[in-house]
């Protein structure tokens, strides 16, 4: 199955100090997504996206996933397109009550609270994660590892400078008349610019 989203958007950005003047900008996103069913319990998404700002000649899609649609100076070798999406579903996985999703993809849980694809932005926020889902009746279980950075070679010195994020979530229909969702999440800063801390977030939604 393919499909597929353009979505332009007239913008004006406002500084906080009183000396800056407004700027109004014309942005554009296009998505294009291929959806492959392999069999009964595996499905293959992939999502195409170009964003970027028109006239922006100074930015690229190689160094900050931006396109740069101006026209001076030349653009014809402009690299705008990249991978937003792409994952593998696998239902039922290991003959369990769980579905297994594996690759890049937005995570998103309860409005966005925590955890969304920050779909105000153009870009919108996508993750390179594994994600378990069990649900039954009216409960749900949750279990992510999002990878947020990959920087294991710092200075020609091979070291672990990697982050991520763990996210255990719980949700249940029906309570108090609505439904609530409980976090544990975990994210594990391993960069030595920032000591090597560790944030812990508990907490819940009622809605």
């Amino acid at each position: 199955e393919f499909s597929g989203k353009f979505r332009p958007r007239f913008e004006i950005q406002e500084g906080a100090k009183s000396d800056e003047s407004s700027r109004p900008i014309f942005d554009t996103r296009a998505r294009l997504n291929a959806k492959a069913k392999v069999n009964a319990n595996t499905e293959v998404f992939l999502q195409f996206q170009a964003r970027g700002v028109w006239g922006n000649t100074g930015d690229t899609a190689a160094t900050t996933g931006r396109a740069a649609y101006g026209a001076a100076p030349a653009n014809d070798a402009v690299d705008d397109v990249g991978l937003h999406q792409g994952y593998v579903t696998l239902k039922n996985f290991m003959g369990q009550a769980v579905d297994l999703k594996l690759g890049r993809q937005e995570i998103v849980f309860d409005g966005h609270r925590i955890l969304g694809n920050t779909i105000w932005t153009q870009g919108g926020q996508t993750n390179d994660a594994v994600r378990f889902d069990h649900s039954a009746g009216n409960h749900e279980l949750n279990f992510v590892y999002i990878e947020a950075e990959e920087d294991g070679d710092a200075d020609g010195v091979n070291d672990d400078r990697n982050n991520g994020t763990y996210v255990v979530r719980a949700a249940t229909q029906g309570v108090m008349g609505g439904n609530l969702a409980g976090y544990f999440v975990v994210h594990d800063d391993n960069s030595a610019e920032s000591g090597e801390n560790q944030w812990y977030t508990v907490g819940a939604r009622q809605a």
